[in-house]
């Protein structure tokens, strides 16, 4: 077993993708929950919205393979990868957060 560090490698890029694409459908579900509020619409509870449910699920799956993909490499290669979860998560996030809402969360 080799090449089963590429394994790792390959497994860790995809969960970190999992998770970071989670996070941001989670972000983007509050937001628009958040905007729907401010035009009076109760809405339901955050936990029954689909897309939030969809993210909370690609969070775990990801964590999940992050975390069995230390199985098959070496933590000193696996962890600057997920270091790199920070720096990809803030492309994906600036197509969905517009600048108004940048505003908002500070």
């Amino acid at each position: 077993m080799a090449g089963a560090w590429i394994f790792g490698v390959l497994l860790s890029v995809a969960g970190c993708s999992m998770s970071n694409l989670g996070v941001n459908l989670q972000k983007l579900s509050h937001m628009k929950a958040a905007d729907a509020a401010k035009s009076g619409d109760q809405g339901g509870s955050i936990l029954r919205n689909p897309m939030w449910i969809c993210g909370l699920l690609l969070v775990i799956f990801g964590s999940i393979a992050d975390l069995v993909s230390f199985g098959f490499a070496d933590m000193s290669l696996l962890a600057p990868l997920g270091a790199m979860t920070l720096v990809v998560r803030t492309r994906p996030l600036r197509l969905i957060v517009t600048p108004s809402h940048a505003v908002a969360d500070r």
